[in-house]
């Protein structure tokens, strides 16, 4: 064989593990190229979805804080309307049981100890402690200062705004 046949052997053979080279070279950074590319992807989509799952906690925390609000509003609302028919009821029997007709009075006086168990429920913390104070202090004006207290509490509830509740 001449030289000139082992050069261009040589040369074919280099040539062509050169070309298998630069092959699987190029397919190595294709596929390195194509396995960042998903990463990179799958990270912007979990960032996505944390974004979705955030916003989501956030709206869920606003409906819930409007909805605790707008039912403590409602529970104090009917916790006023009640106070006030309670006030009226019992500023009534209190009024009746001062009747001369002892039957009158007799239920009257009945009706007025029931209203004013009730009426001590009604009472917020610093209007029933008045009420305490008035009471040590009292010359057996009881039902009048019930009355008084319960109406204090119905003045509490007039003046109510939506962020006192």
């Amino acid at each position: 064989m001449s030289s000139s046949n082992w050069v261009a052997i040589v040369s074919v053979v280099a040539t062509s593990l050169a070309t298998g080279y630069s092959t699987y070279s190029n397919n190595k950074s294709n596929t390195d190229l194509e396995n960042t590319k998903q990463e990179h992807l799958l990270s912007v989509e979990k960032l996505k979805q944390d974004n979705l799952i955030a916003l989501e906690r956030v709206k869920s925390d606003q409906e819930r804080d409007i909805f605790l609000r707008t039912r403590t509003l409602e529970v104090r609302s009917q916790y006023c309307n009640e106070a006030k028919s309670l006030y009226k009821e019992l500023g009534d029997a209190v009024i009746t049981s001062k009747e001369s007709n002892i039957e009158v009075k007799a239920i009257a006086s009945r009706l007025t100890s029931k209203l004013k168990i009730q009426a001590l429920a009604y009472l917020d913390d610093g209007i029933y402690d008045n009420y305490i104070k008035q009471m040590k202090n009292s010359d057996g004006s009881e039902n009048s200062a019930i009355v008084a207290a319960l109406a204090t509490q119905v003045r509490r509830c007039a003046a109510m705004k939506p962020s006192d509740a």
